[in-house]
């Protein structure tokens, strides 16, 4: 998947995001964006942590 964000995600950070969206831990906004610069909410925690321990 391509982020139309993707731009804004740190190179250090890519490939790691990139690899947790393949294995489905992460999946971007539907609107096709991942928002790297903004923080992720106790809902979005929670399902990340959850989808961890599978």
């Amino acid at each position: 998947m391509v982020y139309l964000d993707q731009d804004k995600i740190a190179q250090w950070a890519k490939g790691e995001i990139m690899g947790l969206t393949k294995m489905n831990m992460v999946q971007g906004y539907p609107d096709g964006t991942f928002r790297p610069k903004d923080h992720m909410n106790r809902q979005e925690g929670t399902m990340l942590s959850l989808k961890e321990k599978k």
